[in-house]
């Protein structure tokens, strides 16, 4: 039997015991917390890591509040979907990399989008364009170009900064390179009317202007639609001659001078072909001037004046010879020879050609050329 004394000094001990196993325990249970948090941390980034790039840059857009990003992103990549099943089965377009399943790509979108939209948060109009045209100037392949397209258009339609013009010039460029002549037209147009008087910006605008309208011109004069075709012209001359860009006003006279032989009006097609080559010879721009006899040859030859033609040729001949321009020479004695075999009162001339031809192309250049 255990004596009272006994009891007292063994219950204590128990007592302590359990305290202090009580007192561990406590001392444990915030460590199990952590690691359940841990655990849950791990499970999350274990989810985002099995999920495909799109999600994860989706999910990271709407948690950090963009959503006007998120929508704008998710857009484009349901966009790039339709074009590629829209797409010819041929077409290369089948075979690029869809956007959703390019993670730098879908990166560089996520962070700039959203800097844009913070932007828009703090009224800061101009921030926001800057990232709108950083992306379009990112995806300036031709892969991506349609990329390009749509962050120029969105910088441009936001208005009221120097990004929001430039974006305009880029677009006139873009869908000149393209062939889409009259989007190109509208955006330089827009370009011009918003950029500041004698600032670079406008003088840009200024020259895609005249190369879209020449562009058109000549697109109008393959389907001999001469009035329309001067009226633009007319147009690209002018803005060439109050800027002062010598070449541009030359090629501008040049087009003129064979839009008037077309439609008929050989006085002011002299007119102008006679002030293309004296802007061409004020350049010293030698193949400006080969190019420009060349194109007067030709609109002379499809008006039936052979004769005429022929001249035109064989002045130009000796221009090529007395500028060392052997590889015009060759094209030019090319064209002047048919000619000449296309006459039969030239058949001597074509012999000679032919002659001096083989001369070229084997280097003598002690061959004469006799225009006689």
């Amino acid at each position: 039997m255990i004596s009272a004394e006994a009891s007292s000094s063994f219950l204590p001990e128990i007592n302590q015991k359990t305290q202090k196993s009580q007192s561990w325990s406590r001392m444990k249970s915030p460590q199990r917390s952590s690691s359940k948090d841990n655990q849950l941390l791990s499970i999350k980034e274990i989810a985002r890591f099995r999920g495909s790039v799109k999600q994860q840059v989706c999910v990271e857009m709407l948690e950090e509040g963009f959503h006007r990003s998120f929508s704008e992103l998710f857009s484009l990549m349901r966009l790039d979907c339709e074009r590629r099943a829209l797409a010819d089965p041929s077409s290369l377009l089948r075979v690029h990399t869809p956007l959703e399943e390019q993670p730098d790509k879908l990166q560089v979108l996520r962070e700039h989008l959203s800097r844009s939209e913070l932007a828009e948060r703090t009224a800061s109009r101009s921030v926001a364009c800057d990232q709108r045209q950083l992306l379009a100037q990112f995806f300036s392949s031709t892969e991506d170009s349609w990329l390009s397209v749509h962050f120029y258009h969105s910088c441009a339609e936001r208005g009221g900064s120097r990004a929001a013009t430039e974006a305009q010039a880029c677009l006139a460029e873009l869908y000149l390179q393209q062939g889409d002549l009259q989007r190109s037209l509208q955006q330089a147009e827009l370009c011009v009317g918003q950029a500041d008087d004698g600032g670079a910006l406008r003088r840009r605008g200024e020259l895609l202007l005249i190369r879209t309208l020449t562009q058109m011109a000549k697109s109008l004069l393959d389907q001999k639609q001469h009035n329309e075709a001067l009226t633009l012209l007319r147009r690209a001359h002018d803005i060439a001659t109050d800027i002062g860009e010598k070449q541009m006003e030359g090629e501008a006279s040049c087009l003129l001078g064979v839009a008037y032989q077309s439609a008929g009006n050989r006085d002011m097609a002299n007119q102008f072909f006679n002030s293309c080559l004296q802007t061409y010879n004020t350049l010293q721009d030698a193949d400006g001037l080969v190019r420009a006899n060349l194109a007067r040859a030709e609109s002379l030859q499809r008006q039936g004046l052979i004769e005429e033609t022929i001249q035109c040729l064989e002045e130009l001949i000796k221009m090529c010879q007395s500028n060392a321009m052997q590889d015009k020479l060759a094209d030019v004695c090319l064209c002047l020879g048919v000619l000449y075999y296309n006459k039969v009162t030239h058949t001597h001339r074509h012999t000679h050609m032919y002659l001096f031809l083989c001369g070229i192309a084997t280097g003598d250049r002690h061959q004469p050329y006799m225009s006689a």
